[in-house]
């Protein structure tokens, strides 16, 4: 059995940006993720981030260090939610009611039937 993953995700939390100067033009930045490989360090490169704004990589590398960026609690608002269950229960109630039995006394080929439900 070997242990070489887990080792892998203990040390893999190295995520950062890394500014690469680019001669005359704006510096590249780059997310990179470092693990360690026993003595050797591996670094990969997930991600170009040069097209986001300095705010965008910023408000990144703000997370990455691990600082929360607003509380978000007061954040959202509930406008409005989806009903459900009460078709189900409705559709239950008239099941055990009889319902289909109460609109017409004799069986047509329009009755409603309610499959699948239990009494």
């Amino acid at each position: 059995m070997s242990h070489a993953p887990l080792a892998q995700i203990m040390f893999c939390d190295g995520m950062h940006i890394a500014p690469t100067p680019n001669r005359a033009a704006r510096p590249t930045y780059l997310l990179r993720k470092s693990a360690r490989d026993g003595r050797r360090v591996t670094t990969q490169t997930p991600a170009n981030l040069s097209a986001l704004s300095i705010e965008q990589i910023e408000a990144m590398r703000r997370v990455l260090e691990g600082e929360k960026l607003g509380p978000l609690g007061g954040a959202f608002e509930c406008i409005g939610s989806k009903l459900h269950g009460h078709v189900d229960a409705v559709r239950t109630a008239m099941a055990r009611l009889g319902f289909d039995k109460l609109i017409d006394a004799k069986v047509s080929r329009y009755s409603v039937s309610f499959p699948n439900l239990k009494s």
